[in-house]
């Protein structure tokens, strides 16, 4: 029932997950890490090569493009949307396979999409859960909030200055 934060304060940080052999640099220095290839700015940097745009675009401006560009069922887009879900998903069964929680909740500009991406998150994620010999844990899907990174680093403030964790 304790926050894990880990040696560093950097536990359970999925966005840095090895996910592939491909070698693209993530933000953090090292290659292969979830963040290169499920990301928003991962979509948005093979948008910006894919579609020969001068800037990757950027938050509300990138979920605008891809939402335009799925509606006229843009073949090339639906694929890159479709590769980012899978690696979502494997991502997400890894979580779950490490740590046991009772639901996952997945939260993000993508979520925008839904129901089309959340079904291929799902999909994905469910292709190995149902393999699994313990209870499927179910994903719950959520739009981002603004104030969210705010609320997540008071509470984590409160909890490692007030509570007694090591």
């Amino acid at each position: 029932g304790d926050l894990y934060r880990g040696v560093n304060g950097n536990a359970c940080d999925l966005g840095h997950m090895y996910m592939t052999e491909r070698p693209l640099v993530c933000r953090c220095g090292r290659e292969g890490c979830m963040e290169t290839v499920a990301s928003e700015r991962a979509i948005s940097r093979e948008l910006a090569a894919r579609y020969g745009l001068e800037r990757p675009p950027v938050r509300e401006e990138l979920i605008g493009l891809l939402a335009d560009r799925l509606r006229d069922g843009d073949v090339q887009c639906e694929e890159l949307v479709r590769e980012a879900a899978d690696y979502l998903g494997k991502g997400l069964f890894n979580l779950v396979s490490i740590t046991d929680p009772q639901i996952v909740l997945v939260s993000g500009r993508l979520n925008a999409l839904n129901p089309f991406y959340s079904s291929l998150v799902e999909e994905s994620y469910m292709k190995r859960a149902r393999s699994s010999p313990t209870a499927i844990v179910p994903l719950e899907f959520a739009p981002v909030r603004h104030e969210s990174a705010l609320v997540g680093a008071a509470m984590y403030s409160f909890i490692s200055t007030l509570c007694d964790i090591a």
